[in-house]
């Protein structure tokens, strides 16, 4: 691994850390490590050439295109088989739903990592985990990559990101167009429940419809603005009232 070739200082310098150390300082001492390793050289960059085979319309490629929040590579963090690696330059491609690394040599521009491999990651301040596959997330699945958008005691919710192409001819080249979907999902004693609407969510948990019905009146701005934020602050919500009923 590559932090080996520096254990002794990594020793050293543990020995100041706590658990409750914050993530701006594990990120200082990593790339303190990084520092001596050149940059093409990281154990990171192993996967395979990224070849983009439905490029974007020239003209509308910064508004339309196949990735998650930019079409232009930026600076993000990846854990990677067990290690993190911070100030990355890299995108997230949504419509085969791939890491992709800025790396550029005589061969290769871009990289796209082994998705097995890759155990969580962090772009435009959204982090994104890979789960493990079953029979509710199986047909959106794909990679295994859901935007972490609340992880609470009693409730996790997360968002699955895809992009669709279609065709388009207007630039008198073979090039495409894109559109986004999102899915729902949420976590609850270990069980997994695909979430589309109210009707689904009072099915789900019929424990808590005083809660959801009430949350549903009083929030109908955002739900109409933003269904995923709307189902975020939901169950931050849920998760509060089943924290102050374990108190009870």
């Amino acid at each position: 691994m590559k932090y080996n070739l520096f254990l002794p200082l990594l020793l050293l310098i543990s020995t100041h850390l706590s658990f409750s150390q914050s993530k701006s300082q594990v990120e200082t001492y990593y790339n303190l490590f990084d520092a001596f390793i050149p940059y093409e050289n990281r154990d990171i960059f192993n996967g395979s050439e990224y070849i983009d085979e439905y490029p974007e319309l020239v003209t509308k490629a910064k508004t339309n295109n196949k990735f998650y929040g930019s079409y232009n590579f930026v600076k993000g963090y990846i854990n990677y088989d067990g290690q993190p690696y911070f100030n990355l330059e890299m995108k997230y491609d949504l419509l085969r739903d791939l890491v992709v690394l800025e790396f550029v040599n005589k061969k290769v521009n871009y990289l796209s990592l082994n998705s097995t491999l890759v155990n969580e990651f962090e772009i435009l301040g959204a982090k994104f985990v890979r789960l493990e596959n079953n029979s509710v997330l199986n047909s959106n699945y794909r990679n295994g990559f859901f935007k972490e958008a609340f992880n609470g005691k009693a409730f996790s919710f997360y968002v699955k990101y895809r992009k669709d192409k279609r065709q388009d001819l207007s630039e008198k080249k073979e090039r495409y167009v894109f559109n986004e979907h999102q899915f729902y999902f949420v976590q609850h004693d270990k069980k997994f429940y695909r979430i589309t609407s109210k009707k689904d969510i009072l099915k789900a948990f019929p424990s808590y419809q005083k809660e959801i019905r009430l949350f549903y009146r009083k929030n109908p701005v955002l739900r109409r603005t933003s269904k995923a934020q709307f189902f975020t602050n939901l169950f931050m919500y849920l998760d509060g009232i089943n924290l102050e009923k374990a108190k009870n």
